[in-house]
């Protein structure tokens, strides 16, 4: 098998075994571990989705929804949450890796959450706000 195919099923796999998990003991996780998983799930979803759309011939409505998607955040009470945990692209996660932001208090401290959309544009703006 092709190591891409390697890496989309490896993702896939991350994904079933989570959601089996929430599906299997919903009952005994406690809230925070609900939404862990949930995070995590949406974090892979989101690899995936980015991952078929870089390398798909066809676009399908799931990658044309996403090259067109808006970035959503949940600035309310949820500062402490890591940049894993919010609705980033892969693209968009690797440029505030690189410049060292870990939290949504620290993209709300560098005005980074009127960021509009996903697309090469939005890269460019984030990295002149950041200076890099």
């Amino acid at each position: 098998m092709e190591p891409l195919k390697v890496f989309q099923q490896k993702i896939k796999t991350q994904i079933e075994a989570i959601e089996q998990d929430l599906e299997d003991y919903q009952d005994t996780f406690d809230e925070g571990d609900i939404i862990e998983r949930r995070a995590k799930l949406r974090v892979l979803s989101e690899v995936l989705t980015e991952y078929e759309c870089m390398f798909a011939e066809e676009l399908t409505p799931a990658h044309k929804k996403m090259r067109g998607k808006r970035l959503l955040y949940v600035f309310n009470d949820v500062d402490y949450r890591t940049i894993e945990q919010l609705n980033f692209t892969i693209r968009t996660y690797v440029v505030l890796k690189k410049a060292n932001y870990d939290t949504a208090q620290q993209l709300r401290e560098a005005n980074l959450e009127d960021i509009p959309n996903i697309s090469q544009k939005s890269i460019e703006e984030i990295k002149r706000k950041l200076n890099l």
